[in-house]
């Protein structure tokens, strides 16, 4: 089970992504998919940079993966569950309870993997799924104000025949 939920924590959001390429989908579609795949790269950026920093929070536990006898960092933020919140948030916001409910599920699945394996505190999986929900609400909020730009053009000539081009924006 932790085997799956780690590949589909990962598999999830880079398939979103790949939705790009599909030629039945429509401009605002395509426009969310191509923002949360921008996205991407950024909070993996950013989660490597906090696993960087050596600091209590940042031990992971004892378990079968790793050498009792050392103590290993890289732990804090969870990387699964930065990415699968990402998708959660993001989908969610963008379509709703029906994209809420599946990628809900796949959150709450990943979360009990992190914790049921013993690769993460629960307060390492929690700072995952913050993350992953601030990228999420800052991608929604990228397509919203793109989507909803106000602006209208207008060419003309007057009467001396100068033609001119009139950009309005409504804020």
């Amino acid at each position: 089970v932790h085997k799956v939920a780690d590949k589909v924590a990962l598999i999830i959001p880079l398939s979103c992504s790949a939705c790009i390429f599909l030629p039945h989908i429509s401009d605002e579609t395509r426009l969310g998919l191509r923002v949360f795949t921008l996205g991407l790269l950024p909070l993996w950026g950013m989660k490597n940079l906090f696993k960087c920093i050596r600091y209590d929070g940042n031990i992971r536990p004892h378990c079968e993966f790793f050498d009792k006898n050392k103590t290993y960092y890289g732990a804090c933020p969870s990387g699964h569950m930065s990415f699968i919140t990402y998708g959660t948030t993001f989908f969610s916001l963008q379509y709703g309870f029906q994209a809420s409910i599946p990628f809900g599920l796949t959150s709450l699945v990943v979360f009990a993997s992190g914790l049921n394996s013993n690769r993460h505190y629960v307060s390492q999986l929690i700072a995952g799924a913050g993350l992953g929900i601030l990228y999420g609400i800052a991608a929604h909020k990228v397509v919203n104000d793109y989507v909803n730009i106000q602006v209208d053009s207008e060419i003309s000539v007057n009467s001396h025949g100068v033609i001119g081009l009139r950009i309005s924006h409504s804020f």
